[in-house]
């Protein structure tokens, strides 16, 4: 019983100790030292930076309070440029700002004299400590890291894709022959970055022509900062050049005449492709759009054309603004709205070098030409861009308040257009 008295007095000893303690013993645990990974290989896309960099201190995580949890630069003679390309490619110099802002039960310090360390693989570098208004209107301490990257500039390996199709502009080689390796372009300085010959070794018609084979010369050089690997004694030397998967031969040049350029020349030969050729796109849009949601475009667009369909990949395959050039996600009464709509081709299908004639309701709009992007794979997409200035949408009373709303903006535009 006595036993059982004692532990009963020391509990309640400890509870008033606890008790007894200010609250500033709880107070949340200052960061001081922060250390980051940072592995950058070509070929990253500079928004997945969970992917290169890695936060090994446990009281900061990354911040998205802004907006911008990581802003890189490329660097170009000192100066800082918005990056020519989302991926990290060979040959640049990058700076990359990280926003670090500290974990539930951590602080940041106030200055940046009260830290300790900042390192970025094991060496320090430049950082800051800074409190700005946030995305939700409240304030958020961060501390900036500063690291500066720069690429291997030493190419090895070159990788093409070679897909010529019957029709296709022999001149448009950017069209079938798709360089897949970074640090690599055209030689276009010397002469044509792709020189093609027919059978007979001729200089061929136009266009690419069913079932003829055709030599392709290619010439290609080290992109900008970049260069080809070399040998003892300095001459071009890579590990693998393949065209579609298999290896081939090429020569090695360098030229020092008309300034120094390396280069080399892929000789091979292939039969082209023979695909359906698009060269009009009929679609028909409702007449009726008032109360449509932009995005559910196959309530109110139907394609009449075999073989193409909406870029689903791409987020901005359909969108639509008003006539004050606001975009708009519904179709309301009272206003006209300009449709945008980007096209793609099926597989078997391809656009006509010579452009595409868009017909609408069954009139023709205009005449386009394809355009192209790399998706976010890396794959080269060819699109049709099309865009449609629809009627006044809605009733008689929408077509009524549209009247009104129109005299009074050429009523303000009169009166204060020239403040």
């Amino acid at each position: 019983m006595k036993k059982t008295k004692r532990i009963i007095a020391v509990i309640i000893s400890v509870l008033m100790l606890v008790g007894a303690i200010p609250l500033t013993a709880f107070a949340a645990t200052t960061v001081t030292d922060v250390d980051l990974s940072l592995d950058v290989q070509p070929g990253t896309r500079m928004e997945n930076y969970e992917e290169y960099i890695t936060v090994n201190s446990q009281g900061v995580e990354f911040c998205d309070d802004f907006g911008t949890t990581v802003a890189i630069s490329e660097i170009y003679e000192e100066e800082f440029y918005w990056p020519s390309t989302e991926y990290f490619n060979y040959g640049c110099d990058y700076e990359i700002k990280v926003l670090l802002s500290a974990k539930d039960g951590y602080t940041l310090p106030a200055k940046e004299g009260q830290m300790n360390t900042v390192t970025v693989n094991g060496e320090e570098v430049y950082f800051e400590i800074v409190t700005e208004e946030n995305l939700d209107g409240g304030e958020t301490t961060v501390i900036v890291v500063y690291a500066t990257v720069i690429m291997d500039k030493t190419i090895s390996d070159v990788a093409l894709t070679l897909a010529p199709v019957a029709d296709y502009s022999i001149e448009d080689y950017y069209r079938y022959v798709s360089i897949d390796s970074l640090g690599v372009d055209f030689e276009e300085t010397l002469d044509s970055g792709v020189i093609v010959t027919d059978s007979l070794g001729n200089d061929p018609y136009y266009y690419f022509i069913a079932d003829e084979e055709y030599t392709f010369e290619i010439c290609l050089t080290p992109a900008w900062g970049c260069e080809f690997a070399k040998d003892e004694e300095g001459n071009i030397s890579l590990g693998e050049v393949t065209v579609n998967g298999e290896a081939v031969d090429y020569t090695a040049h360098i030229q020092k005449d008309r300034g120094y350029i390396e280069y080399i020349i892929i000789t091979v030969k292939t039969v082209v492709e023979v695909k359906t050729v698009i060269d009009t796109i009929e679609i028909t849009i409702a007449e009726d759009l008032k109360g449509c949601d932009v995005a559910d475009y196959a309530e109110y667009l139907t394609i009449e054309t075999e073989g193409i369909t909406i870029d689903e990949d791409d987020p901005y395959a359909i969108y639509a603004y008003n006539s004050n050039y606001d975009d708009v996600y519904t179709f309301d009464g009272g206003d006209i709205y300009i449709l945008c709509m980007n096209f793609i081709a099926e597989e078997g299908y391809f656009f006509s070098p010579d452009g595409v004639v868009i017909k609408i309701n069954g009139e023709e709009y205009y005449m386009t030409t394809y355009d192209s992007y790399e998706n976010e794979d890396g794959v080269n997409v060819e699109y049709i861009y099309a865009e449609y200035v629809t009627d006044f949408v809605g009733g008689f009373f929408d077509l009524v308040i549209a009247w009104f709303n129109d005299i009074f903006s050429r009523i303000t535009q009169f009166l204060f257009g020239w403040i």
